[in-house]
């Protein structure tokens, strides 16, 4: 890349000083190509847009104009379609960067989409800061502008569950709404301050703003009717009100079949009220009626909603099958679908980009091709020689930030994979064992199949939960290796007993970890120590500070360590995991072998060191 940067430095250097005649034309091929990507359909949209991107690349004076915006935004639109939403985000967020100030909808519409994006990867920080530099761009009384900005920081409040400060800004928006028309039912930001009263725990008013939002109702469009009635049947539902919840619900839904909305808008929506309506038959004991909601959802498809409703779906499903008493091949099926559906996920995840850090790089670079074009312009009014030892100076500058910035990437880059890669092997290698042993009794015992079944649910919960984030509570952890260890006495009954202490780690520290660190060396224990002897079984887990790690030992006293020379059937997660912990932790996972003693064989010892965060 450096090599490439100087040869380009010097061509400049030789032409800089040739006028650039073919701005018009560049910019008639930009607008033609923008007008055939819009037409298009499939990949054929991207290889427009790609097109455009390349032939604006050759000039410095579309690094940052309107087409360039215009041709980012096209870009985030098309991937926000495919639903791939950090290639869609790092789209949009190029797009507002070539905004200086906000002087149309088209520049508002931009930010409005960035915002989404970036809430739909829970980067709430991110948010705010986009919200900042979106308020920083308007012009002074501009208030239709301003009302966005209120709801970008009331909406993030929300989600921050800071209920006070959302309601502040919800008054904001209000306010500038009613500068712009004081006649005009402002039914959105009226919902949203209703939402606002509920959490507050204000419930009179927020029936007082719905009910009389309800009277109004011939004045709002579909789309405010679908908030209102789905609002409302919300909170019903959560004041046990399920009848009336059921009413509302069948209101939004008719609302949102009347909606024209984009796709996936439109069918995460469908899916919501589907799965909102299912929820509530459940509650009712209406176990047909919830199935036959639960089946419109499974019509739409998966991969055409959000995935908060394909967990809540799946959830849901498993449930209902539970309260109904089935148990029988439909529950494998079932087991399956959730099975895959991990297991798509978790590959998802493997395979994402590290977009916050490919920004952050980009912009230093952008402001370093800035300050290059600086100097080209300087080139042409100085002497040569002066304007070739700038350059070279500058040669010498960016090089080294280009070797450190590279350096540092490439190091966080591998960490994270490992640990995406970790998870993403982890949690269906976790669950495989248990689905079997759901299969297996089956026949034999339904009785126990149902324990063991419930048991598993709120297993699979728990995994669920814990291996989309970095870091999880410990109690949570620890809960889960529980979890896992009765589910692994229904299947081995008195082969083995169990104890978890935690030592000198006080409750109010709330410390947390990296999830699934513990379970594979447990279940080596268990499947292959424990395998053919002949004496109960005991395993020891114990969590203790020491320095700026915490200490586990897994301990055993089980065959022992038979063959330390196979390798074939080492474990892929241990080895993940002894990687990952070597590098954030500076230290290996020692596996060794102990002397029999009075816990009955031999055994082992497993001791590590685990990364943690104070909350």
């Amino acid at each position: 890349m450096l090599r490439a940067f100087v040869c380009s430095l010097i061509c400049l250097l030789i032409i800089g000083c040739n006028p650039i005649t073919e701005n018009v034309t560049t910019a008639n091929q930009v607008v033609t190509l923008h007008n055939k990507a819009q037409k298009a359909q499939g990949d054929s949209i991207y290889q427009y847009l790609k097109q455009a991107e390349l032939l604006m690349r050759k000039d410095a004076q579309f690094e940052m104009d309107s087409l360039s915006m215009e041709n980012y935004f096209l870009l985030g639109e098309h991937f926000s379609t495919k639903q791939k939403n950090d290639s869609a985000f790092y789209y949009y967020f190029k797009s507002t960067q070539a905004i200086d100030t906000i002087s149309n909808q088209r520049e508002v519409d931009i930010y409005y989409a960035t915002y989404y994006k970036l809430k739909a990867l829970s980067k709430f920080g991110d948010c705010y800061a986009l919200a900042s530099e979106f308020e920083k761009k308007i012009p002074p009384r501009s208030w239709k502008y301003f009302v966005y900005a209120s709801f970008f920081r009331e909406n993030i409040a929300k989600s921050e569950k800071k209920f006070e400060i959302a309601l502040n800004h919800n008054k904001d928006r209000l306010g500038f709404l009613n500068k712009i028309d004081e006649t005009k039912i402002h039914g959105s930001a009226l919902i949203s301050r209703a939402d606002i009263y509920y959490y507050l725990k204000k419930k009179e008013r927020t029936y007082a703003i719905l009910d009389s939002l309800i009277l109004q109702e011939q004045k709002l469009d579909r789309n405010f009717k679908r908030q209102l009635y789905g609002n409302y049947a919300v909170y019903m539902y959560f004041d046990n009100q399920f009848e009336e919840s059921l009413r509302f619900n069948q209101k939004a839904l008719e609302n949102i079949r009347a909606h024209a909305a984009p796709d996936f808008e439109k069918n995460t929506s469908l899916a919501t009220a589907y799965a909102n309506i299912a929820e509530i038959h459940i509650e009712l004991k209406n176990y047909e009626l919830a199935q036959k909601y639960i089946d419109s959802i499974y019509r739409i498809g998966f991969e055409k909603i959000s995935r908060k409703i394909v967990r809540s779906t799946l959830n849901y499903q498993l449930r209902l099958q539970s309260l109904s008493g089935k148990i029988d091949m439909s529950n494998n099926r079932l087991l399956d679908s959730i099975f895959n559906y991990q297991d798509r996920l978790y590959q998802k995840k493997y395979n994402e980009e590290l977009i916050a850090l490919k920004i952050e790089t980009e912009k230093k670079e952008k402001i370093a091709a800035e300050r290059q074009a600086t100097e080209i312009r300087n080139i042409q009014l100085r002497n040569r020689m002066i304007v070739l030892s700038i350059l070279l100076l500058l040669i010498i500058t960016i090089g080294t930030m280009f070797f450190f910035i590279r350096k540092y990437r490439t190091e966080k880059k591998h960490l994270y994979l490992q640990q995406r890669l970790l998870r993403a092997q982890m949690s269906p290698h976790f669950m495989f064992n248990t689905l079997s042993s759901i299969h297996n009794l089956m026949s034999a015992n339904t009785e126990k199949a149902s324990k063991y079944l419930l048991k598993f649910s709120g297993l699979l919960r728990l995994v669920l939960e814990n291996s989309l984030v970095n870091y999880v509570d410990i109690d949570s952890e620890l809960d889960s290796i529980k979890q896992y260890l009765e589910l692994q006495l229904l299947r081995f009954p008195d082969r083995f007993t169990y104890e978890i202490a935690t030592h000198d780690l006080s409750p109010e520290s709330n410390y947390s970890i990296p999830p699934m660190l513990l379970q594979p060396f447990v279940e080596n224990a268990i499947e292959h120590g424990f395998s053919g002897i002949d004496y109960p079984g005991k395993i020891q887990i114990s969590m203790t500070k020491k320095n700026k790690y915490l200490q586990c030992v897994i301990e055993d006293n089980g065959r022992g360590i038979q063959d330390s020379k196979d390798t074939s059937k080492r474990s892929i997660s241990t080895e993940l995991i002894s990687e990952f912990l070597e590098k954030t932790t500076g230290a290996n996972v020692e596996i060794s072998p102990k002397n029999g003693d009075n816990l009955g064989g031999p055994g082992v010892v497993v001791s590590f060191l685990i990364p943690y965060k104070i909350n």
